[in-house]
């Protein structure tokens, strides 16, 4: 034909919209988020947490971040921006502080974030703060007790020692207080089911101790305290996706990082849908058949 067109029998042509309505979205590095195309905007649950607080070389555990376990969330129907957290870096120095954790964010309009947890502290240094997180652990203390880092959640541990040695004590978790020097437990962390199951977040990390065994990192991901100068555990930083704190560290280059920030968003439950795109008979263009029928 002159218009380059064929004449057929009636076809219906259909895309597959690959987005599934609803269900359930787990985050874990900073993106775009699309909502589902037929997704009405308000989420059954939402969950997000910080980054946790960075464990101290001869100093405390680090605090975790503020768990957050929101329900009936509107989102909106427009893609949005979501910022995972980083976990605060654990000092590789004597005595030195540890780092906050990071801000995890939720760019809907109403911007909703988690705070990171709290540093641990150093050398006669109390634990770092958090304003909505748990505080981390105080540092060791030669000259006098140092205190806890105070927290929204929960506190970090007090030294208390008032005398030489390597201990510390542990940062705070989502939903208690961190263990008292030496060697205290982090606190531990607040359960969600934003993921389908149970899972535990928001453990602060352990404290250092002179001898014997660091303090447990709380349960939710905390980080294992250190021993002595040279005893360095394995499971020292904090779980990554979990915002839980770095245990301390019983010497230089010994403490933990905290564990990086989450997001989860269930949108409830659906199905995928198909789209049905054009139908009929008579004349198509070539273009327009091929641009239909490679989706």
């Amino acid at each position: 034909m002159a218009n380059g067109g064929i004449i057929g029998p009636i076809k219906v042509l259909e895309i597959d919209d690959s987005d599934a309505r609803g269900g359930i979205r787990t985050i874990t590095a900073t993106t775009t988020y699309k909502v589902s195309s037929s997704f009405p905007g308000t989420a059954p649950a939402v969950f997000l947490i910080g980054g946790g607080g960075g464990g101290s070389g001869w100093g405390g555990g680090g605090g975790a971040a503020h768990f957050r376990n929101l329900t009936c969330q509107s989102l909106g129907t427009s893609p949005f921006p979501i910022t995972i957290a980083s976990g605060g870096a654990g000092t590789d120095s004597f005595g030195g502080p540890g780092s906050k954790g990071g801000t995890t964010t939720i760019g809907i309009p109403s911007a909703i974030t988690s705070e990171g947890g709290g540093a641990g502290g150093g050398w006669n240094g109390t634990g770092g703060s958090s304003s909505c997180g748990s505080g981390g652990g105080a540092g060791m203390g030669c000259k006098a007790s140092t205190e806890p880092g105070p927290g929204g959640q929960s506190n970090g541990g007090d030294d208390g020692s008032g005398g030489p040695g390597n201990n510390s004590a542990a940062g705070g978790g989502a939903s208690a207080n961190g263990g008292n020097a030496p060697g205290g437990a982090g606190g531990a962390g607040s359960a969600s089911s934003a993921s389908g199951g149970s899972v535990t977040y928001g453990g602060g990390g352990g404290g250092a101790a002179d001898s014997g065994s660091g303090g447990a990192g709380g349960s939710g991901g905390g980080g294992t305290g250190g021993t002595g100068t040279d005893a360095i555990p394995a499971d020292k930083h904090g779980d990554d996706n979990k915002g839980g704190g770095g245990g301390g560290g019983g010497g230089s280059n010994a403490s933990g990082n905290g564990g990086s920030g989450v997001v989860i968003i269930n949108e409830g439950p659906g199905t995928a849908e198909t789209v049905p795109v054009n139908s009929g008979s008579g004349v198509w263009s070539t273009n327009d058949i091929y641009n239909l029928l490679k989706g």
